[in-house]
């Protein structure tokens, strides 16, 4: 009987082991939500170039390449929505359109990157 218990506590403790998890991918990381900036500075002197009328904008970079700026109800001007190519173009690059930029950050709820090597922009889901 006690051999029995012994073998039952073994089982159960392989059954309960857990399976290691995937770590995404760039591409599932930047197109699993839409995001949302919520800072441009000015790394230079630290100034903050964020204007509080983009703050319900919504950026979604889709599968298929795709990129789409959704601006919200407040608006910062004339901008309108409008699509664009993404892609990474480089290990730690992500181009959209024509424009380039380094990516400091990219995790589940956040996404920082570099435009010029002194302009940093804040996203987050």
């Amino acid at each position: 009987m006690k051999n029995l218990w012994l073998l039952l506590i073994v089982v159960l403790i392989f059954a309960c082991k857990k399976e290691p998890t995937k770590e995404k991918t760039k591409t599932e990381l930047l197109t699993q939500k839409n995001w949302r900036r919520i800072s441009l500075i000015d790394l230079n002197d630290g100034q903050s170039l964020f204007e509080a009328c983009a703050t319900d904008d919504m950026y979604t970079f889709n599968t298929n390449g795709k990129f789409y700026y959704h601006p919200g109800t407040v608006k910062c001007g004339l901008e309108a929505a409008h699509t664009d190519n993404w892609s990474f173009s480089a290990e730690d690059s992500l181009k959209i359109g024509v424009t380039s930029y380094y990516i400091s950050k990219l995790t589940e709820d956040t996404l920082t990157y570099l435009q010029y090597g002194w302009l940093e922009y804040k996203y987050v889901h």
